[in-house]
C-alpha cells in the first residue's frame, strides 16, 4: 500500500498546479524515506528529521519565519555550529535569509556577502562545495574545494563546513545552505553531506513554496511585541500628553550669558 501511495502521489505530483507543487515533492520524499528505512529498527534518521522540520517550518505563516525555523532545526538535526539559509533570487544569485542562532540577518556585512558569493559558486558548479576536501567521500556523495566556501567560514569562525545548492526537479535553483562546524569536528561535513543530499528534493520543494510566502518580519524583541500588543494604548497616551502639553505650558526658564556696555 506505501508503495502504491507512493507512485499514485508521484502521478498526481507531475499534474498537479504549481501552488500544490513544492507540498507533493515533500510529501514524496517522506514516503520514499518511509519506504526505504521500512523494517529497520532504531530512531529516525537525520534526513527524516529534516522532512519532518521542513513541512513544519512551512506553518509559520511568513517567509522569514519559516526561514528562521528551518535553519534553526537544520542546526540541530546536523551538529552544525551555525546553518545558513538563502533563497533564489534569479539566476545564480540566492540571498542569504536566515541563520541559525540569529533573529536576524545584517545584508550588508562581510559575512552575508560571503555566504552568498559561495552560494552562486555552488549554483554554478552544480556540486556541493565543502572545505576542506577530505580525500574520500561516502559512497554516491560528489563535492568539490572552493576559496569562496573557505572565506565564508572564515567569516563565520569555523574552520570545516559545506554549501548545498538546491535545485528544482525542472533544474531552477530554489535556494542553498551552508553549515558551518567548530573545532575538533574535521568528519562533520562528510558525514552530514549524504543525508542532506538525500532531503534536497523535499528540501527544495519546500524553499519554493517558502519563496512564495509573505515575507513578514524577523523574530522581534520583547519590548517590540509589547509595544504590538499596547500600540492602542500607546498610541491614546501619545495623543493625550500632546493635547496636556498644548493646552497647558510648562513654565520654563532660559539660563545665558551677556555683556552689557554703555553707548
Amino acid at each position: 500500500p506505501r508503495k502504491a501511495a507512493l507512485c499514485a502521489l508521484l502521478v498526481f505530483k507531475d499534474n498537479a498546479p504549481e501552488p500544490f507543487l513544492a507540498i507533493l515533492q515533500i510529501m514524496a520524499a517522506h514516503i520514499g524515506l518511509w519506504l526505504s528505512s521500512s523494517g529497520t529498527p532504531g530512531p529516525a534518521r537525520p534526513d527524516q528529521l529534516v522532512l519532518a522540520d521542513a513541512a513544519r517550518a512551512l506553518g509559520r505563516g511568513s517567509r522569514t519565519r519559516a526561514a528562521f525555523a528551518l535553519a534553526q532545526s537544520l542546526a540541530r538535526a546536523s551538529g552544525a555550529e551555525r546553518v545558513f539559509l538563502g533563497l533564489a533570487k534569479g539566476g545564480a544569485r540566492i540571498a542569504l535569509t536566515a541563520a541559525s542562532g540569529a533573529t536576524m540577518i545584517n545584508a550588508r556585512g562581510d559575512l552575508p556577502r560571503a555566504v552568498e558569493n559561495a552560494f552562486s559558486e555552488s549554483v554554478l558548479r552544480k556540486c556541493p562545495l565543502m572545505h576542506p576536501l577530505p580525500e574520500t567521500l561516502p559512497p554516491g556523495s560528489e563535492a568539490q574545494a572552493s576559496p569562496l566556501l573557505k572565506q565564508a567560514l572564515a567569516e563565520a569562525g569555523a574552520e570545516y563546513g559545506l554549501c548545498l545548492p538546491l535545485f528544482t526537479e525542472n533544474g531552477d535553483t530554489a535556494g542553498g545552505l551552508l553549515l558551518s562546524f567548530g573545532q575538533e569536528k574535521e568528519q562533520a561535513p562528510a558525514v552530514a553531506l549524504p543525508h542532506l543530499q538525500e532531503a534536497a528534493p523535499a528540501l527544495a520543494g519546500c524553499l519554493t513554496a517558502m519563496n512564495r510566502l509573505p515575507r513578514g518580519a524577523a523574530q522581534a524583541s520583547p519590548l517590540t511585541l509589547w509595544a504590538r500588543k499596547h500600540k492602542r494604548k500607546l498610541q491614546l497616551g501619545l495623543a493625550a500628553l500632546a493635547l496636556a502639553l498644548l493646552l497647558f505650558p510648562l513654565p520654563h526658564k532660559v539660563t545665558g550669558t551677556g555683556t552689557i556696555s554703555p553707548e
